[in-house]
């Protein structure tokens, strides 16, 4: 459940990627003792996430030519922190 909602999370703003090791590392290593147990885990929390964002991956490389989460590539946040550097008027 974790992982699927973490991966929703991402495929709506992918800086909510980190959600996956901020979560996901303190799941793993905190909630079974052994490790056999945890590496079953993360296995799950990294299939399931897959099983939700390799499909929008696939995508993309197909629709616009690579196998990218976002087209964003942080212009959103630059433009906010530094508007008049790269919005002259």
């Amino acid at each position: 459940m974790t992982a699927a909602l973490i991966s929703l999370a991402v495929l709506t703003r992918s800086d909510a990627v980190l959600f996956a090791v901020f979560l996901g590392i303190p799941i793993v290593l905190f909630s079974v003792r052994t490790w056999r147990q945890r590496i079953g885990i993360a296995t799950v929390l990294l299939a399931t996430g897959a099983i939700f964002i390799l499909p929008w991956v696939i995508r993309n490389d197909v629709q616009m030519g690579g196998p990218d989460l976002s087209t964003n590539e942080g212009l959103t946040l630059a433009g906010l922190l530094y508007q008049v550097d790269i919005f002259p008027q």
